[in-house]
């Protein structure tokens, strides 16, 4: 049976847990200095993550180094306040939060699309993504190059901002959806925030990344999302929206105009 410290070599990401920024991070390496922020990367990535604790850390946060040596991760989360209305919040923390090579290695040269049910389509060919691959609590799809419902009329070496929408927005629904939310509900869309920092080239493999927060019987939810390619963080932001479970209850808000 391996030690902590053996399955720490074996965990995707490492988390360096000090007061000063380390010069040069690695590709699937974090930095944070807020033992608040440090837990919601933990909830992120769940047992996937090794953390490195400076020696100023280990005595500020001493019950915490001790249950994380222990091997007791949840207990590390359970002051932790997940709420369903705090999008904003997510997105900050998803966006420090890189794809791991190994998310790129399974997904591989030919990814296979989701099904479409998972992005409410009717047909195969507007399906924008993968079928993911998850990590603790961080869904991972790769995007495709087109989709039939979306031409525009002229040439471009890089995607639209409607496509980098409707990408984004099918990786979410399908994200909540695999978090636990039926296929047969409705999601009624009631704010949306995107944030266009790079150009995402389409002759690239591109990656989004999402954070689900959603439950099974529905009410308030969100998901937050980053889109990655090349090692850059192309657009992030989220969808948020109260979610129903009963059509009668979506056709009496329907009734009343709302």
């Amino acid at each position: 049976m391996l030690d902590n410290l053996e399955q720490d070599k074996l965990k995707i990401f490492k988390i360096y847990f000090t007061q000063i920024e380390p010069k040069l991070l690695g590709k699937n390496e974090i930095w944070v200095s807020d033992v608040a922020e440090l837990k919601k990367i933990v909830y992120c990535i769940g047992n996937d993550g090794s953390i490195i604790f400076d020696d100023q850390m280990k005595r500020a946060y001493s019950d915490f180094y001790s249950a994380y040596s222990s091997g007791n991760v949840h207990a590390l989360l359970e002051d932790l306040k997940c709420g369903y209305k705090e999008p904003d919040d997510a997105v900050n923390i998803i966006k420090k939060i890189p794809v791991p090579m190994q998310i790129l290695d399974d997904i591989g040269n030919n990814p296979q699309a989701i099904e479409k049910k998972y992005v409410h389509k009717d047909h195969s060919d507007n399906v924008f993504i993968s079928v993911p691959k998850q990590i603790g609590n961080l869904f991972y799809f790769q995007g495709f190059p087109e989709i039939s419902e979306i031409q525009t009329d002229h040439e471009s070496d890089h995607f639209d901002g409607i496509k980098i929408f409707e990408v984004a927005r099918q990786a979410s629904i399908a994200a909540m959806a695999l978090n636990g939310f039926p296929l047969d509900a409705i999601n009624i869309l009631t704010k949306n925030a995107i944030s266009y920092k790079h150009f995402i080239d389409k002759n690239i493999p591109y990656y989004i990344q999402t954070l689900p927060a959603v439950k099974p019987k529905g009410g308030h939810l969100y998901c937050a999302f980053s889109i990655m390619q090349s090692d850059k963080t192309c657009a992030y932001g989220y969808f948020a929206g109260v979610g129903y479970t009963s059509r009668d209850e979506y056709l009496k808000i329907r009734k009343r105009g709302n």
